[in-house]
Formats: structure tokens, C-alpha cells, sequence
């Protein structure tokens, strides 16, 4: 009888051993596990924090562009009212030109054409010694006409003072025209780097996605791996209940009843342990002294 007793016992504890053993594998995956789930969770974050830094930063680009484009639409008005006022003028100093210059001859306007026509012809063209010349001459000829037109013009006061007029309306539309030019590009330079934001932050984002759905995937498995340790530990405990009730035979009432209390210690702490709290070193004591680990 007493060595059945000590076959059976001796069988239970090495099957205790064993599922002991199993906890202990299950445990050592579920903290790698954990610690993989970790550095995915830390990628996900920093790639989050980049990802919203590129957002914010492309909506302050978008911020500038709107400004800018609000000051060129701004500057445009200003730039149309004096584009106008040197249209105006243009057709006042026509009208003039055609009271005071002498009659007959061709316009001053066409003359200026003609003389851009020749001028581009010399640049362009292959010429004869003797084409050149008489192309030359002609051009002497026509730059010579506009020079007297423009000469009595100058003399007459009311064109003169259109003519100037209307040099300081082109300046001044042309300084707008350079306001309207200078926004427009600063506000195409915010557009592309919005843009370029957006897109990186968009990327990020979509990295992190993926960081978190293998950071879920990895604890999934990790939590599975603490599931099967629990489950395992559990059997240990079912294995050393039986123990002990085959130990306690023989027992004193008193050593039967520190027994009972060691145990019920144990109990407690493997209770702690299952909610998740952190285990103290007399709690890892207590159990190693039951036999739980």
C-alpha cells in the first residue's frame, strides 16, 4: 500500500513538473511577445507624432497660401484701376497725336512698327553686304521720321504733360503688376509645400496603421500565450491540491492545518497574480515555499 502511495505521488509530481514546466514556456513567449507588441507600439506612436507634426505644418502652409492669394487678388484691383487710367491716357495721347502732328506722312505708331520690323530683319537675317546697307538705311531713315514727330510733340504742352501723366500711371501699374507677381508665386511656394506635407503626413499615417495592426496582431498572440500559461499554472495548483490531500494522510491536525494555511496563501496570491497585479518578493516566496513555482 505505502509503495503504491509513493508510485502514484511520484507520478502527479512529475505530471505537475511537466505542466509546470509548460506554464513556464508559455510565459517566456508571452514576455517576448509582449516585448515585440512594445517596439510596434512605439513605432505606431512616433510615426503618429511625425505624421500630425506634417499635418500641422501643411496647415499652416495652407494658412500662408490663402493669404497670399487674398493680397494678390487685393494688389490685381489695384494693378486693373491703373491699367485702366494707361488705357485711357494711351487714347487720349492718340487723339492728340493726330491733332498736332502734321498731316500727310505715315503715323508715328506704324513708323515704330516698321522700324521693329527692320531691326528684327537685321538680327535675323542673312543680308548682302549691299542688302544690309540699304537696310541700314532705310531704318536710319525711319528712326530719323519718329524722332521729329516725336520731337514736336514734346514741344506741345498738353501732350507732354499726357505723355508724363502717363508714364507715372505705368509705373505705378506696373508696380502692382510686380505686387500681384511676387504673391502669386509666395503663394504657389505654400500650395506645393502644403502639398508636400500633406502627403508625408498622409504616408506616416498610413505607416502607423499598419505599425498599430501588427502591434494588435503581436498582442493577440501574447495574450493567447498568458491565456494557455494561466490555464497551465491552473493545473499545476490542481495537481498540488492532490498532492497534498495524499500527503495529508498521516497528518497531525496541526501540521494538516499549516498545511492548509500555507495553501490557502498561495491562493490568495495566485488569485493576486490572475487579476493582473504585481507579485512581491515574500509573494514569490510564499509560492515557491507551496510548491507553486
Amino acid at each position: 500500500m505505502v509503495g503504491n502511495m509513493a508510485e502514484l505521488l511520484s507520478e502527479l509530481e512529475e505530471s505537475r513538473d511537466k505542466e509546470n514546466q509548460l506554464a513556464e514556456e508559455f510565459r517566456r513567449k508571452r514576455d517576448k511577445l509582449n516585448k515585440e507588441a512594445r517596439v510596434w507600439a512605439e513605432k505606431r506612436d512616433v510615426l503618429n507624432d511625425e505624421a500630425k507634426s506634417f499635418i500641422e505644418k501643411a496647415n499652416q502652409h495652407k494658412e500662408n497660401r490663402d493669404l497670399y492669394n487674398r493680397k494678390v487678388k487685393e494688389q490685381k484691383k489695384d494693378r486693373d484701376k491703373w491699367n485702366k487710367k494707361t488705357n485711357e491716357l494711351t487714347l487720349k495721347i492718340n487723339k492728340l497725336k493726330k491733332i498736332h502732328l502734321p498731316k500727310g506722312g505715315k503715323p508715328l505708331g506704324v513708323l515704330k512698327k516698321e522700324a521693329k520690323e527692320l531691326e528684327f530683319k537685321q538680327q535675323t537675317m542673312a543680308l548682302s553686304p549691299k542688302k544690309e546697307r540699304e537696310l541700314i538705311e532705310g531704318l536710319s531713315k525711319i528712326q530719323n521720321e519718329i524722332r521729329k514727330k516725336e520731337q514736336l510733340l514734346e514741344q506741345n504742352d498738353e501732350v507732354r504733360k499726357a505723355l508724363e501723366e502717363q508714364k507715372e500711371v505705368k509705373e505705378k501699374a506696373e508696380e502692382f503688376h510686380t505686387l500681384v507677381s511676387d504673391y502669386a508665386e509666395k503663394a504657389q511656394t505654400e500650395h506645393d509645400n502644403m502639398v508636400e506635407c500633406y502627403e508625408k503626413g498622409h504616408s506616416m499615417r498610413h505607416d502607423a496603421d499598419k505599425a498599430h495592426e501588427k502591434f494588435i496582431e503581436v498582442k493577440t498572440f501574447a495574450d493567447e500565450e498568458h491565456k494557455q500559461h494561466v490555464e497551465h499554472v491552473k493545473k499545476v495548483r490542481d495537481f498540488d491540491k492532490i498532492i497534498m490531500g495524499l500527503k495529508y494522510r498521516g497528518k497531525s491536525p496541526k501540521a494538516i492545518k499549516r498545511i492548509e494555511e500555507e495553501e490557502k496563501t498561495a491562493e490568495d496570491i495566485f488569485d493576486k497574480f490572475k487579476s493582473g497585479k504585481k507579485l512581491s518578493t515574500e509573494d514569490l516566496m510564499e509560492m515557491q515555499k507551496s510548491g507553486n513555482i
